[in-house]
């Protein structure tokens, strides 16, 4: 029996990959990976009560009664209980039923115990044990059936005394008698043996169709171990080729390195000569000051009536003479020595010493953003912007790679689709779908999905902004409570979550909302402390989900998560450098992750990154094209266009994402199309534009030209009329959500 067969098993099923020992206690992880109890012990993360298996390092919680209570493998420890047996003649087996360490003569296949010649007496005389079936170890090893013979039999985790009989159907688990009366009597139960070949059929058919998946794996591993050996070649021979290229590179700039360096020792030594010369001249002026000046004040202070007048003449012309001396104070020379470097002419020059070539992007780490990956109108042209990442999770900066993109309706043919590559590790793809319903879009780099695609797009019908339909919600009243106001004045959209998020400037806080005007929760009080405001004005939601709101009068945005806990803040009082901040009001986020904010004071833009960092500025103090007077809301349409209500200019202006003035529409006035005071600012998916016409106690509707489409309100305190209305947004159904400031109350259309 101690056959090769037995020994191929000790060696490969019943050692611990941890200790590599036989296994004691052997504990089975829900992957399905063996080890020794005493070994998984030591594995424990003792702050997350987390092991990660060190096999596939899947992560395995730990039951709060400990390692113990992990599921015990039965089926090596009875694989050992075979393989004692079947190693008896080589190696001895030890009594497990006392302390002697005797040589095991026989087993008990009742009490699973291994006993010694007196074992096996005290055995056959005890009550309990007299009946039991004890078979020699010899005898055991020519039976047939030793494996069945060995297997122990399973004991209740509840009922330690009871065999696990039955098999629970109704909750898939082997129980007890015992388990069976108290907690299963209602349930659809029977006998282990009668289930058994309805299961072990079951799991087999699961082994069958897992095994279907070993041939595409092993094909795949052929694939890729041929691709890291090619790459391993490629990299030998592209790292050769690099050295001897840039060795002569190196040859070229040290030689010019040379140069250049004899050039700024010939001009070190005529500068340095200068300066030793004037600081000689100096330092010896220095020394005939100090002389004639201790000479002088000793006479003065220790010598009689005689002495100093014998000398004063010749002091009295010494420390003329000395002031008399024209000296040179400042440096005769600078310690300018200029070296002027070409970065873009060494750059030019580089790109002959070669280029690499690499996919940079990982793709399921690159994603999509923008309103045209999650919604879309028949007819109209709908955007979205794709961000490449590299394996480390930072955004790759350059030219990005080919991504490609297909969209399918439910059905006919795919959607034309245009991919711009921005080159900045970026992509903006736009497409016009004209048939109404699901469609699917597939976005892929090297035939690997990006995150989250495929995507679902539901196109519906284009709106009609020339029938504002009637008043859908209208909530709020002046007061301090919840659901209460004091100067509504920014709102923003939760599509996510459905919420309404309303900045209450005057009460010093932000209020939400669901979308039927329900009150759900605020955040902020007066102050100056993180997560609180003075005046909070703009708010917006960015991609990632946190809200943005420019805390006006503290001269700041803060961050919050959709709960309203504070995140971070960025910004403080200033006036010209960049970052700096002066009664900010308006705030809107990009799909490429930029914060763009309006300094009504500063009358300026500044765009942001997400972390608070200054990227860019745009706009001075003045009625020119590009120039603001109090700039307040402002708003990004499908194409990134920043849109700014220029207020006490009564325009709105249009610019890139670079800060490049693209266009403006409006002047003062109440006819159509002009305006008193604009305000909020909001576009839709069609880059529709509305404006809050503050003065005119209205909201007008342009399109994306500017061009007037319909109006709707008029001053009063009726549904549907407003008091300044001042912030506004649109919810991804095309309703139109209004902060009625003057009335202290939020308007759904």
């Amino acid at each position: 029996m101690a056959s090769v067969e037995v020994e191929k098993l000790s060696e490969h099923l019943l050692k611990c990959p941890i200790c590599l020992e036989t296994y004691r206690m052997p504990k089975v992880l829900p992957c399905l990976h063996t080890f020794c109890q005493h070994c998984l012990q030591g594995l424990i993360n003792s702050g997350e009560n987390t092991i990660i298996c060190p096999t596939c390092r899947c992560e395995v919680y730990v039951p709060k009664e400990g390692v113990g209570a992990l599921s015990t493998n039965f089926f090596i420890n009875n694989m050992l209980d075979f393989l004692s047996v079947a190693k008896s003649n080589s190696n001895p087996v030890v009594c497990s039923n006392c302390d002697e360490q005797n040589k095991a003569t026989s087993r008990c296949i009742e009490c699973m115990e291994f006993l010694c010649s007196q074992c096996v007496a005290a055995h056959r005389r005890t009550r309990m044990t007299k009946e039991h079936e004890v078979i020699a170890l010899g005898e055991l090893q020519s039976q047939k059936e030793v494996q069945e013979k060995l297997h122990r039999p399973l004991l209740c985790t509840v009922h330690e005394r009871d065999v696990l009989k039955y098999f629970c159907e109704t909750c898939d688990e082997p129980v007890c008698r015992e388990c069976l009366i108290i907690d299963h009597r209602e349930h659809h139960y029977g006998y282990l043996k009668d289930v058994d070949k309805k299961h072990r059929s079951e799991v087999g058919v699961l082994v069958m169709n897992t095994k279907k998946r070993i041939a595409p794996l092993k094909e795949a591993i052929e694939k890729v171990s041929e691709m890291k050996q090619k790459l391993d070649y490629k990299l030998e021979e592209v790292r050769e080729e690099v050295i001897q290229n840039c060795k002569r590179c190196r040859e070229v700039v040290q030689e010019r390195e040379e140069e250049i360096l004899t050039q700024v020792n010939n001009i070190y030594r005529m500068k340095s000569k200068t300066l030793e010369i004037q600081l000689d001249e100096l330092e010896m002026m220095m020394g005939n000051l100090n002389s004639s000046i201790d000479f002088t004040e000793s006479l003065l202070r220790h010598g009689n009536e005689a002495e100093v007048m014998l000398v004063k003449k010749q002091m009295t012309q010494r420390l003329q003479d000395l002031n008399s001396v024209k000296l040179e104070y400042l440096p005769l020379e600078e310690d300018l020595i200029d070296y002027k470097f070409s970065t873009d002419g060494f750059r030019k020059s580089l790109e002959h010493i070669g280029e690499v070539k690499v996919y940079h992007a990982y793709p399921p780490y690159c994603f999509a953003t923008g309103v045209g990956i999650h919604r879309a109108k028949s007819g109209v042209e709908a955007v979205f912007l794709v961000t490449t990442k590299d394996r480390m999770n930072e955004v790759f900066s350059g030219r990005g790679e080919p991504i490609r993109v297909q969209i399918d309706p439910s059905e006919g043919d795919p959607v034309a689709t245009y991919v711009i590559d921005n080159e900045d590790g970026t992509f903006t793809i736009s497409y016009q779908p004209v048939a109404r319903g699901l469609h699917q879009i597939h976005i892929t780099m090297r035939n690997i999905h990006i995150n989250g695609s495929p995507f679902s797009v539901n196109v519906t019908g284009r709106m009609d902004f020339g029938k504002v339909g009637k008043v859908m919600a209208c909530f709020g009243c002046e007061g301090a409570g919840g659901g209460e106001f004091n100067m509504p004045w920014g709102v923003t959209i939760d599509d996510e979550n459905n919420h309404l998020i309303v900045s209450d400037c005057n009460n010093h806080r932000i209020q939400v909302f669901d979308f039927e005007g329900t009150f759900m929760f605020k955040f902020g009080s007066e102050g100056t402390d993180k997560g609180q405001f003075r005046h909070p004005k703009g708010v917006a939601r960015a991609p990632n989900g946190h809200i943005m709101v420019a805390d006006s009068n503290n001269h700041r945005v803060q961050v919050f998560n959709e709960d309203g806990r504070f995140i971070r803040k960025f910004g403080s009082f200033g006036m010209e450098r960049p970052g700096l901040l002066n009664h900010p009001c308006g705030v809107a986020c990009t799909p490429g992750e930029l914060v763009i904010v309006t300094e009504q004071d500063n009358h300026r833009v500044q765009l942001f990154n997400m972390n608070g960092e200054p990227v860019r500025q745009f706009g001075t103090q003045g009625f020119s094209k590009g120039q603001f007077i109090y700039p307040h809301h402002v708003c990004v349409n499908q194409r990134g266009r920043i849109i700014v209500a220029d207020c006490v200019n009564d325009r709105v202006q249009v610019f890139d994402l670079e800060g490049k003035y693209l266009s403006d529409f409006g002047k003062e006035g109440s006819q159509n199309g002009l305006f008193d005071g604009p305000e909020g600012v909001a576009c839709d998916d069609e880059d529709n534009i509305l404006v809050c016409d503050y003065h005119n106690h209205r909201v007008q509707v342009l399109n994306s030209n500017g061009e007037f489409v319909n109006a709707f309100g008029a001053y009063g305190e009726d549904e549907g009329c407003f008091k300044n209305p001042c912030g506004i947004a649109i919810t991804k159904e095309g309703n139109i959500v209004v902060a009625d400031s003057g009335n202290n109350r939020i308007q759904v259309f």
